[in-house]
């Protein structure tokens, strides 16, 4: 019975010391190779190229916050191999165009409007009826007025357009359809773009708010000049021959793909930066949600009591309505009105499209903490100046979203009032100190 199971438990025997003795080999081979493994680091670590895991996912939130995407393997090889710091890494990312794009989509992403619509009137669009003649798109083949020849702003060559439709010199009040996409990018990438040059060129905040001055293609300018024809309605002057011939000269001066920074003419309305930009205009589409907004994005507040620095207690514009006046000097809804409709009065003028009221004169004066003056440069240059919390709102908006959403208020007061002094010398510096800040790339930063 005794040889029966020896001879039955003998392949088991054999099976349990052989994989026995496989498993003894793999463990000394691991433990070999751990060592080794340990011993590379260790060398690594000598020779001062050790690269931790911490040390790699700063690198790539410091990539991420200054260029929107990862770092490349060279970038990691270079600093592993002590080649670059950290330091000198981020001056590298400054002069990459991905950079100054990253920047100028900050301004985008807190106004929240970068896909707003822009209004053109139908009958202003051009669509080409079967004879080749363009019409406009909500009337197609009905032309029968003949053709006017026309060298429009959106080409040197000469084009047929139906000539009842005064489209004018140039065609300055008409846009083919097919350029539509070309106009809506142009129109809602304009703060972004606004942004990054502001950026790049190192301007101030007052520059950047209220310059009286815009930053585009042909196609934004062509929104601009869109938006200042004196058309509407019947008794208003319409452009002269003189004014037509400057719109198309101005639109000109402008490459369909390439930006430059340019200013209006002299007959166009008073322009500030983005409070007059047509996506902000359609996006807040009265006084007093244009004002929402700019102390929203300004003063990182809601409309309240405290944006009244100067305590008025009277609304300073006569244009403004009846209906405005009587709602907004309630007692209970005084506190809020006072600041709000006095800022917002030098915005007046301006449809819920955007475009300006010329046919009737309306005031623009308005009272902007504590000072007293008109339009809209002067609501933006006095805010810039004096508006509260606008340097802490700058610095709160860029840490924000440089850091992914980390919270401002968690940082020390050193480094808060670090971000401030940096946010008083302008966007760049603004920019720089922040993604210098150990906690904006530490991954154990909350």
């Amino acid at each position: 019975m005794k040889k029966i199971l020896e001879s039955e438990l003998a392949p088991t025997k054999k099976f349990i010391l052989g994989f026995l003795s496989v498993y003894l080999m793999m463990f000394v081979s691991s433990c070999r190779k751990d060592e080794a493994i340990r011993e590379a680091n260790t060398s690594d670590l000598i020779n001062g190229n050790f690269f931790s895991f911490a040390t790699a996912a700063e690198l790539k939130i410091l990539s991420l916050a200054a260029t929107d995407g990862l770092p490349s393997s060279q970038d990691f090889n270079r600093v592993m191999k002590r080649e670059l710091t950290k330091e000198q890494l981020l001056n590298e990312f400054y002069l990459k165009p991905e950079h100054a794009a990253r920047v100028g989509r900050i301004f985008g992403d807190v106004f929240g409007i970068q896909k707003s619509p822009f209004v053109v009137d139908e009958s202003r669009v051009l669509v080409a009826n079967s004879a080749g003649l363009l019409e406009s798109s909500e009337r197609q083949n009905t032309c029968t007025t003949g053709p006017s020849n026309v060298v429009p702003w959106w080409t040197d060559s000469a084009v047929q357009i139906c000539s009842s439709l005064q489209c004018g010199k140039a065609a300055v009040n008409c846009i083919p359809a097919d350029l539509m996409p070309d106009l809506q990018k142009a129109v809602s990438s304009e703060i972004s773009q606004r942004s990054r040059y502001t950026y790049l060129q190192n301007l101030n905040w007052e520059d950047f708010w209220g310059g009286k001055w815009i930053y585009g293609n042909r196609y934004l300018a062509f929104a601009y000049a869109f938006e200042s024809r004196l058309l509407e309605p019947g008794s208003v002057p319409k452009l002269s021959d003189a004014q037509e011939t400057e719109i198309g000269t101005f639109l000109k001066s402008f490459s369909l793909s390439e930006y430059k920074r340019s200013t209006l003419p002299s007959f166009f309305p008073e322009r500030a930066g983005i409070v007059t930009a047509p996506q902000y205009l359609k996006r807040h589409n009265n006084f007093r949600s244009r004002t929402r907004g700019l102390a929203q994005a300004m003063s990182c507040q809601d409309i309240s009591g405290a944006l009244n620095t100067s305590n008025i207690s009277q609304f300073v514009n006569a244009d403004l309505s009846a209906f405005d006046k009587s709602h907004g000097g309630k007692e209970s809804c005084a506190s809020c009105h006072y600041p709000m409709d006095n800022l917002g009065s030098t915005l007046l003028g301006w449809s819920d499209v955007g475009h300006r009221e010329f046919w009737r004169s309306i005031s623009q004066n308005g009272h902007v903490f504590g000072q007293e003056g008109e339009g809209p440069h002067f609501l933006m240059s006095t805010w810039v100046n004096q508006g509260p919390q606008f340097k802490e709102c700058m610095a709160r908006q860029i840490w924000k979203s440089l850091s992914g959403g980390r919270s401002y208020d968690k940082l020390s007061d050193g480094k808060k009032n670090l971000l401030i002094q940096a946010s008083a010398k302008g966007l760049q510096k603004l920019v720089r100190t922040a993604l210098s800040l150990p906690e904006l790339s530490r991954v154990d930063t909350p």
